[in-house]
């Protein structure tokens, strides 16, 4: 079914309300209960790193970060296979191209063993440990591989023999190593880690207010500013367009996209020429990087047995996961009568915070994983996402975070030093050093109002201006998944 378009009269214009930033005021969890109540806020992804308190300072406007790379990797087998011979007999293989790295360095050293499945053996009911004993001076996808087998006498187990042609591109574990007395030692290995960049964007808001504002009738009474500067009000127009600056910032987080447009400029107030910020947005990262996970019709409970394998396929062991979804894939979860499903009754950190300002959500616990089910706005948006135009592509769309905390280097942590941290999975970082904090820059233009603001205009009208600078930092997006129904 389709979504209705919701009656707006939402246009440029001014507002004959105070204005005062929701994000001046500590966040009391009185204060966001009365205002996701009162407003109807469709809560989203800005809104969920916000409240986890994931944010971080940053110096510039971009971050260069590394991650780190699974440190156990099999080997794949290359051009040619492994042929089939004799029992006990050694054999010879070529890795293939991609298991080396740019210097010509494959994952495996002499002296490690191999576990090559029964499935290409003589005895299918057991695999076999071969042990590389040497190495040609080819390069990369060149270079040639001798082993042999642990199990030559069939004595006790019958010796091994491969039968059946192990195919080029099959993946085998390597298991453990075997020396003898007074040997040297093997070489060295190291963990690569891949290079991630991330920018900031700019999102801006604007409005326009007449005077007679302090003495109207307000919302919130009585709730302290940050550094005790008096008593802040707010009001239908403040929290309103507060939220819409809210909504610009989610909708980046979402779908922003790589802007390499080299016209994708605009003149600066001197005008220069200057580019456009853009990054890519948290759909992009899990389009490229996250595990995927496909669905027909519904969202079935066996569903979730495939996320357990594609966890344990990137290392990922028991532990809480965020599952974000569109209202018909939540909808399909409530809906399936999934006695496990149940309401927020835990006392996890997430759910506390959750809980605190009144946000709505399911638990559910399935092979060791607890998930943290929770409706996202942005995806069944009736006004945007939602829209007839992209289907239920969004509407039946969902993600799954595992929370914790991922190792990382950051490059320039200290003076000529990377700096090794563990930062949360999805991040918000905002530019704040020397003084200058742009997380949410607030001024006005005041005139004849009687406002407490210094007149520098003879209207009696006040302009609010709100600007964000701020940087989207999802890392380990590989251990995600992006969950698409067929």
């Amino acid at each position: 079914m389709a979504l209705t378009v919701p009656t707006s009269f939402s246009a440029r214009g001014q507002w004959t309300n105070l204005w005062q930033s929701l994000y001046a005021f500590e966040k009391a969890p009185q204060v966001w209960k009365k205002i996701y109540k009162q407003y109807g806020h469709l809560f989203d992804i800005f809104d969920f790193i916000d409240l986890m308190g994931e944010t971080i300072d940053i110096k510039g406007d971009t971050l260069n970060i590394f991650e780190q790379y699974a440190y156990e990797r099999p080997i794949t087998i290359g051009t040619g296979g492994i042929a089939t011979g004799a029992a006990g007999a050694d054999i010879t293989f070529k890795l293939d191209a991609g298991d080396y790295d740019a210097q010509g360095n494959g994952p495996i050293n002499i002296g490690e063993s191999f576990l090559i499945p029964g499935l290409y053996t003589t005895d299918t009911s057991q695999d076999y440990l071969y042990r590389l004993m040497s190495e040609d001076t080819g390069v990369a996808a060149n270079k040639i591989y001798t082993a042999t087998p642990h199990n030559k006498a069939g004595t006790n187990f019958t010796a091994a023999r491969i039968t059946t042609a192990v195919p080029a591109g099959t993946k085998l574990m390597v298991a453990g190593d075997s020396w003898a007395l007074g040997t040297d030692q093997p070489k060295g290995k190291t963990n690569g880690s891949f290079e991630r960049q991330y920018y900031t964007m700019l999102s801006k808001s604007t409005f326009d207010m007449g005077g007679g504002l302090l003495y109207q009738e307000n919302y919130l009474d009585n709730v302290p500013l940050k550094g005790g500067a008096g008593v802040g009000r707010f009001n239908a127009a403040s929290v309103q367009m507060e939220f819409e600056h809210n909504r610009k910032i989610n909708y980046n987080i979402w779908m922003g996209q790589e802007a390499d447009n080299t016209t994708f400029v605009m003149n600066d107030a001197y005008g220069n020429s200057v580019p456009i910020k853009a990054q890519r947005g948290f759909l992009q990262w899990l389009q490229k990087l996250a595990l995927k996970k496909t669905y027909a019709d519904k969202f079935e409970v066996n569903d979730f047995d495939d996320i357990k394998s594609l966890m344990i396929s990137v290392g990922v062991s028991a532990q809480e996961m965020f599952f974000g979804m569109g209202d018909l894939l939540y909808a399909n979860l409530e809906n399936s009568g999934y006695n496990f499903i149940k309401e927020n009754s835990s006392a996890t950190d997430i759910m506390k915070r959750l809980d605190e300002v009144g946000v709505d959500f399911r638990i559910f616990t399935k092979l060791n994983f607890r998930y943290i089910l929770k409706e996202i706005g942005n995806l069944s948006n009736p006004a945007g996402m939602g829209l007839s135009a992209y289907g239920e592509r969004y509407r039946s769309m969902g993600f799954i975070v595992p929370m914790g905390e991922n190792p990382v280097t950051i490059e320039g942590g200290g003076p000529n030093v990377d700096k090794k941290v563990k930062i949360s999975s999805l991040m918000i970082g905002y530019p704040n050093h020397n003084g200058e904090s742009r997380a949410r820059v607030v001024g006005y233009l005041n005139g004849m109002t009687g406002q407490n603001l210094p007149i520098v205009q003879s209207t009696d009208t006040v302009k609010g201006m709100m600007l964000s600078e701020y940087m989207f930092v999802p890392t380990s997006v590989q251990k995600m998944v992006l969950v698409n129904k067929l």
